[in-house]
């Protein structure tokens, strides 16, 4: 967690930049911290390679740990990747910064008390060939009910600008909570209790493509 933060910091201090996360499992946390500036910046959070979509209605087939892995094995406190609020900040609590996150797989465990992925904070995301699960199997999963989010699009109202492809979020309480403007396609939600909560949409937000399951 803290290479992670370091590394954050300092793509933050140089105007914005890729982080870069060879193949691996990597215990921990990537938390992004509050940003102002009179401009947005661009993080890239990217792994190393798209990860297998594991999901399904039948047998038993367990996550490979092949690729990029962020897992988090905390039970309380934030998303295993996830923005800081900033309640000075002018414009609300929103950090003006385009966070990518892309190419990874965020796991943590059978009914989590954490969620996968909090953008909630920024000012906009794009989410790509990214997988977010609980380590095992959808269709083992036990019914989760500590109330988590696999997903939490950027809330800034009339500044939020989402972009979703090839999504997968297995296992937790809500799939996706959909903030505005959304663009999202090739998106699974399975085994979740709720697989998209959209919140607000007072603007026109598109979701092409959708499977929902279990």
């Amino acid at each position: 967690t803290s290479a992670f933060s370091a590394c954050v910091e300092a793509a933050i201090e140089a105007g914005g930049g890729r982080i870069y996360i060879p193949a691996g499992v990597y215990r921990g946390r990537i938390t992004i911290p509050p940003f102002r500036a009179k401009s947005w910046l661009v993080i890239e959070i990217v792994g190393e390679g798209q990860p297998a979509p594991v999901f399904g209605t039948i047998g038993a087939c367990m996550p490979m740990d092949n690729g990029t892995i962020i897992k988090g094995l905390a039970t309380s406190g934030p998303a295993v990747i996830a923005a800081t609020p900033d309640p000075t900040a002018p414009y609300g609590q929103f950090s003006m910064l385009h966070v990518i996150v892309r190419d990874l797989e965020v796991r943590t465990y059978d009914d989590p008390q954490i969620g996968g992925i909090d953008l909630q904070c920024v000012q906009q995301c794009r989410v790509e060939s990214v997988v977010v699960n609980t380590g095992v199997y959808n269709v083992q999963a036990s019914m989760p009910t500590h109330g988590t989010k696999g997903l939490i699009t950027p809330a800034c109202n009339n500044a939020a600008f989402t972009i979703l492809r090839n999504l997968v979020v297995t296992g937790y309480h809500t799939g996706i909570v959909v903030n505005e403007h959304t663009d999202a396609d090739n998106i699974v939600v399975a085994s979740n209790v709720n697989g998209l909560e959209f919140v607000q949409a007072h603007h026109a937000s598109r979701f092409g493509r959708v499977g929902a399951y279990r």
